[in-house]
C-alpha cells in the first residue's frame, strides 16, 4: 500500500507546479484551455492543503466547506478547459458560476451533516468528471494524449461513483462490512489519477504546438490549402498508391483570370480576399481525398487519385462553373471571378507528378489563349477542349 501521507504530499507539489507551467504557457501563448487547466491544478493543491488541515485545527470553513468547494472548482475548470480545447467556439462561462454558487449554497446548508456534502462532492465530481470525457471524445482521433486524457476523466468519474458508493455505506452503517484499507485505496487512487491527468496537460500543449508548426510547414496561410512543397510530398504518396493499386491518376493545374486587375482596382485586401473564395469553392467541389495546393500567387494544383479522364474532365467543369457562377461580393459589391484549367490524365503506366504539372499547365496557357474560363485537356502532344464558357 502507498503511503497516504506522501502521495499527497507529492500530489500537492506536482500539481503546484504544473499549475504554475500551463499559467505560463497561457501567458505566452493566450492559449484559453491552459488558464482554466492551470488555475484546475492550483485549485486541487489548495484543496488538498486546506483537507490536510483538518489534522491541525477544528475549523469547520477553512478545512472541511474550503476542500469540498475547491474539490468541485478543479474538475469543473478542466471540463471548461477541455471545451476550449477541443472546439475554437467561445463558450459561455455561466454554467461554472451556476454550479460554483449551487454547490457553495448547498454545502452550506449541509454543514451540520458532513457525509451528505461528502457524498455531494463526490456525485458532482463524477458527473463533472463524466462531461469532461464526452467533451474530449471529439479531439481523439489520431490525438493520443487527447485519448490518454479521456481515459483518466473517465476512470476518475468511475472512482468517484465508487467513493460515492463508500460515503453511502457509512450513511447506511454498512461500512463495517468492508475492508479498513478500502477508502484509503480508493483516495490513493483519486489522487493518482488527479496527478496523471495534470501530467497529461503540458504533452496537449506540446502536441498543439507541434500541429502549429506542420500547419506553418505544409499549409498556405492565406488559403489554408496545401503549399507547393507539401503538394508535391503528398502527391508523391498519391502516386504511390495510385501505380500499386494500378489506379488512374489526373492533375490539374489552375489559374485565377485577370486576378491583377483585381489587385490593381480593390487592393490586396480584396485580392486576398478573392483567392480565399476561389480556395473555399475547390475545396467544395473536391472530394475528400483529392489533394488541392496554392502553389503560386494566384494558381492552384489539384491531384486527383483514381480518377478516369471522364471523371476528372467533369470535376474541372464543375469547379470551372462553381467559379464563374458564383458569387464574390467585396465591399458589398460583386466581382464576377473565372478560372481558366489545364488537365491530364494517365490511366496506368508509370506517372511523374512533375512531368504531369507541365502537360497540365501546357492546357492552362492554351485556355488562357482561347479566352480564359475554359477547360483544356492535354495528353502527351495533344490538346483539346474539353470545355468552355
Amino acid at each position: 500500500m502507498l503511503h497516504l501521507p506522501t502521495l499527497i504530499v507529492v500530489s500537492t507539489l506536482l500539481n503546484a507546479f504544473i499549475g504554475v507551467f500551463l499559467l505560463l504557457v497561457f501567458y505566452q501563448r493566450a492559449q484559453r484551455s491552459f488558464l482554466y487547466w492551470g488555475l484546475s491544478c492550483l485549485v486541487f493543491s489548495l484543496a488538498e492543503i486546506s483537507a490536510t488541515l483538518r489534522v491541525f485545527i477544528d475549523l469547520p470553513v477553512p478545512t472541511h466547506y474550503s476542500a469540498q468547494l475547491l474539490m468541485i472548482t478543479a474538475p469543473l475548470l478542466v471540463l471548461r478547459g477541455i471545451l476550449w480545447y477541443s472546439s475554437s467556439k467561445h463558450h459561455n462561462p455561466l454554467f461554472i458560476y451556476f454550479i460554483l454558487g449551487f454547490s457553495a449554497l448547498l454545502l452550506a446548508l449541509l454543514h451540520h451533516q458532513p457525509l451528505w456534502g461528502q457524498i455531494y462532492t463526490s456525485m458532482a465530481i463524477a458527473t463533472l468528471f463524466f462531461a469532461a470525457a464526452a467533451a474530449i471524445r471529439t479531439t481523439t482521433k489520431g490525438n493520443i494524449y487527447a485519448a490518454t486524457l479521456l481515459v483518466l476523466v473517465t476512470l476518475h468519474a468511475l472512482v468517484m461513483l465508487v467513493q460515492t458508493g463508500l460515503l453511502l455505506t457509512n450513511l447506511l452503517h454498512w461500512e463495517q462490512s468492508l475492508p479498513p484499507w478500502t477508502k484509503q485505496l480508493v483516495l490513493a487512487v483519486h489522487l493518482l489519477l488527479t496527478t496523471c491527468t495534470a501530467l497529461v496537460f503540458p504533452m496537449l500543449f506540446f502536441i498543439r504546438s507541434e500541429a502549429k508548426l506542420t500547419n506553418l510547414a505544409n499549409f498556405d496561410p492565406l488559403t489554408n490549402l496545401y503549399n507547393r512543397r507539401a503538394f508535391f510530398y503528398e502527391g508523391e504518396k498519391r502516386l504511390a498508391q495510385c501505380i500499386a493499386k494500378q489506379q488512374p491518376l489526373a492533375v490539374m493545374m489552375i489559374d485565377l483570370d485577370y486576378f491583377k486587375k483585381v489587385n490593381d482596382q480593390f487592393g490586396h485586401d480584396g485580392g486576398d480576399a478573392a483567392l480565399q473564395w476561389v480556395s473555399q469553392r475547390i475545396r467544395e467541389q473536391l472530394r475528400e481525398d483529392d489533394l488541392a495546393a496554392r502553389i503560386g500567387g494566384e494558381e492552384f494544383a489539384v491531384i486527383l487519385a483514381n480518377t478516369h479522364q471522364h471523371t476528372a474532365l467533369k470535376v474541372g467543369d464543375r469547379l470551372r462553373k462553381a467559379i464563374a457562377e458564383g458569387s464574390f461580393y467585396w465591399h458589398h459589391q460583386r466581382l464576377p471571378l473565372s478560372i481558366s484549367i489545364g488537365v491530364t490524365c494517365r490511366e496506368s503506366g508509370h506517372f511523374d507528378i512533375k512531368k504531369m504539372l507541365i502537360e497540365a499547365d501546357k492546357g492552362l496557357y492554351e485556355a488562357k489563349s482561347r479566352g480564359r474560363n475554359c477547360l483544356v485537356e492535354t495528353h502527351h502532344s495533344d490538346t483539346t477542349t474539353a470545355s468552355t464558357g
